[in-house]
């Protein structure tokens, strides 16, 4: 896995690690939810799916200027 910011620009609001390799058991789970919460009546995502785990989120944009502290 690689840690990034999203969005990868000086406004990153989150701080992922994202997995590699063989994600297929990540994506067939992730497919498998989606399917069943559909059927409860929650909608699908229309994004494609990202495999990653979330390790902070900040409710404001993060300062990713090195030279401001």
């Amino acid at each position: 896995s690689a840690l990034s910011l999203h969005p990868p620009r000086r406004s990153a609001r989150l701080i992922v690690a994202e997995l590699q390799g063989d994600t297929a058991a990540a994506t067939e789970l992730a497919r498998h939810l989606e399917d069943e919460l559909h059927a409860l009546g929650f909608p699908k995502e229309s994004r494609p799916y990202w495999p990653h785990i979330t390790l902070a989120r900040a409710k404001l944009p993060m300062r990713l200027d090195p030279t401001q502290r």
